[in-house]
């Protein structure tokens, strides 16, 4: 199986994170996916951003839930190009490109498959989460919309149980279709036991060439990387 490329917030290796030249270049870097972060403004407006504070990204110090949509747009990220909302992004990302919506706050299920449903993204369109109770209610929702449980560090390492198991359980409550895993936690964690349960497993943010190739080598659904251009490079060579 040859893994399809979704660049991590466009690709954003080289590019302001979740803004639209980050997601242009990943369509030129031939990406079949891209990944972006869901969070909204104070008057309800939403957009691309990973971060709830906006110091890191625009030098701010402020909650992006405490700006409207036109002064987070006055914004820079990273000194460079100004942030998106979601309408932007959907209209400018065509067919055949895939979209992976991370929903990092609560209460937007209805807001994300809203946007879904009007621009006809169903077939596109992959709604991802940390937070399972989510991705659980998208499911009630439209029990047609893909959704994915991530999973890394923050999230699992309290456990005192079995990861896969846990991981597994929850999957299976939450009828996620994908699960999105920490690559850095392969080695120790034991994912290879979910893809021999016939789970559908990612992996993100991986970057490197070796790391890529060995990514490859687990035969993922998708490579979530900042690099896309270079993730590409790297599977051309190996599937050759």
């Amino acid at each position: 199986m040859i893994p399809l490329i979704c660049a991590h917030r466009g690709a954003s290796h080289k590019y302001a994170e979740n803004t639209l030249e980050a997601f242009r270049k990943a369509v030129e870097q031939r990406a079949d996916s891209i990944e972006v972060d869901v969070r909204q403004t104070r008057d309800g407006e939403l957009v691309a951003c990973h971060d709830f504070n906006l110091s890191r990204l625009t030098g701010i110090a402020a909650d992006l839930s405490e700006i409207s949509l036109d002064d987070f747009k006055k914004l820079r990220i990273m000194g460079q190009e100004p942030p998106a909302t979601l309408e932007e992004i959907v209209s400018e990302i065509g067919n055949p490109v895939s979209i992976v919506f991370d929903i990092k706050e609560n209460h937007l299920e209805q807001k994300i498959l809203k946007l879904i449903r009007d621009k006809s993204l169903e077939d596109r369109a992959i709604v991802s989460s940390f937070d399972p109770r989510i991705l659980a209610n998208i499911k009630l929702l439209n029990p047609e919309i893909r959704t994915a449980l991530i999973a890394g560090p923050i999230s699992i390492m309290p456990l005192a149980v079995n990861v896969c198991f846990y991981l597994r359980r929850v999957s299976e409550y939450i009828k996620s279709d994908y699960m999105h895993l920490n690559y850095m936690n392969i080695l120790y964690r034991g994912y290879r036991t979910l893809s021999r349960w016939g789970y559908k497993i990612s992996y993100w943010t991986v970057d490197h060439p070796r790391d890529i190739r060995n990514a490859v080598s687990l035969k993922p659904e998708l490579i979530i990387t900042n690099r896309p251009g270079l993730a590409r490079a790297v599977l051309e060579k190996a599937m050759r």
